[in-house]
């Protein structure tokens, strides 16, 4: 959002309370595997087409040597050190509006009469120094940025994915438990496949595997040996249950009290269980994408699925006027397609900075126009585009579409737009004829 930004000479600036950019990669995850894809090698030369397989690359209009992330590494699945220093030199090659080390603790938001018409102006607050610093409209983009903790009895007794130990002899002809169903949980189980005696994975819900959804934040196969070795009879399990109490034993062991409906049962009903004697276990319940009590009662955002997901509309604002969520707090609304991911999520803050110009400066949204209609000239340039453009191609399913509208002296066509929110525009609605143009999963249908 900075780079496009800074290229558009906008008023902006990016507060960072860690020294760098990328912190939270320094980290996690904890393993140091990413699991988006660096694929560098896919035989047509087109840069355009080749994003479609570079997840971690961020956009750039440097048309002569732009920085891609598949010049860090050519492994498939990254390392998460190399994607920290491609930030650090994106940073570096093209100089940014930004301030490292501003702890905000809190936000405020006053409401302003400019004539007829209502505007915010935030007030955000550095917990060290004090400073202050005020903006007509917010972004916040502070990422996965609380664990996402199970309210069970007993679950401060034991560990995190943020913190459990990777000394991998710890684990050695254990008996350990995992309570999540996402990459994270697989991640830890996956590690500790080979050590431990046992492992057990509880999770409330079914697995979904990201090669039946297509998003790309379910469970993902770089991480799903633990289902292979649990279909295979190697002792590790996967268990459909709701944990309802932990507890640690006299021996130093763990007991864990849990669930389970029991649909095939005669009669139907739940089962109530306990299984003692693990080792350890591990909580890895996945992220919240914001963190509520940053916010005071003037600017409070409304949340869903139990707090994880800020509610956002069709262009990525908040219940809050002028405040939206940016990177990947986006998936809140897309669990279809990449918002999650670098690979999604570069193209909607791409298309939200244009929004954003558009509708507090009044800059028209960029097209490309066709004047005079030269239908053979239109189809070829349309097809020429599709087979290439990454963007629509990412975020599929519709979710960002072109369009064209077609007047009687010339077409204009239209990049990169979220689908719902052009639906409710009037100039959409009035064109004498307006097409939308997206690419779609039929296998889904």
């Amino acid at each position: 959002m900075a780079y496009c930004m800074e290229k558009a000479k906008m008023d902006y600036l990016v507060v960072e309370r860690n020294d760098g950019p990328g912190s939270f990669f320094r980290k996690f995850p904890r393993h140091r595997s990413l699991i988006s894809i660096n694929k560098k090698h896919n035989f047509f030369p087109e840069p355009e087409f080749n994003m479609r397989h570079d997840w971690n690359s961020l956009l750039n209009d440097d048309e002569k040597n732009p920085l891609l992330f598949t010049n860090y590494s050519d492994k498939l699945f990254p390392d998460a050190d190399d994607l920290v220093k491609y930030l650090e030199d994106f940073c570096k090659k093209y100089p940014m509006n930004i301030r490292y080390n501003i702890n905000i603790e809190k936000v405020h938001r006053d409401e302003m009469k400019d004539g007829q018409r209502s505007q915010s102006r935030f007030t955000i607050t550095d917990d060290a120094s004090g400073e202050t610093f005020t903006s007509r409209v917010l972004l916040v983009g502070t990422g996965s940025c609380l664990p996402h903790t199970p309210e069970v009895p007993g679950v401060e007794l034991i560990d995190t994915y943020q913190d459990h130990t990777l000394d991998i002899e710890e684990y050695t002809n254990k008996k350990v438990c995992v309570l999540g169903g996402g990459n994270s949980a697989f991640e830890v189980a996956d590690h500790l496949a080979g050590s431990a005696a046992i492992i057990h994975i509880f999770n409330k819900h079914d697995i979904k595997c990201s090669w039946n959804t297509h998003f790309v934040g379910h469970l993902r196969a770089v991480n799903n040996n633990i289902i292979d070795m649990y279909h295979l009879k190697s002792l590790h399990a996967l268990r459909q249950c709701d944990v309802t109490r932990v507890w640690k034993t006299e021996d130093g062991k763990f007991s864990i009290e849990y669930k389970m409906d029991l649909p095939n049962w005669n009669p139907p009903g739940t089962g109530h269980f306990v299984t003692s004697g693990y080792d350890k276990i591990i909580s890895c319940t996945g992220w919240k994408f914001l963190n509520i009590d940053m916010f005071d009662d003037s600017c409070k955002p409304e949340t869903h699925a139990d707090g994880k997901y800020p509610v956002l509309d069709e262009h990525w604002q908040t219940t809050v006027n002028d405040m939206y969520f940016i990177g990947t707090p986006m998936q809140s609304r897309d669990q279809k397609s990449a918002s999650g991911f670098i690979h999604g999520f570069r193209y909607n803050v791409r298309t939200l900075s244009r929004l954003l110009r558009h509708a507090y400066g009044n800059i028209e949204l960029p097209k490309k126009v066709f004047s005079p209609i030269d239908q053979e000239e239109i189809c070829k340039w349309i097809v020429d585009h599709v087979s290439v453009v990454s963007s629509l191609y990412q975020m599929i399913q519709g979710f960002l579409c072109d369009v064209m509208v077609i007047n009687p002296d010339k077409v204009e066509y239209i990049n990169e737009l979220p689908q719902a929110w052009v639906k409710k525009q009037n100039w959409f609605k009035s064109a004498p004829l307006a097409i939308i143009v997206s690419i779609e999963d039929t296998i889904e249908k």
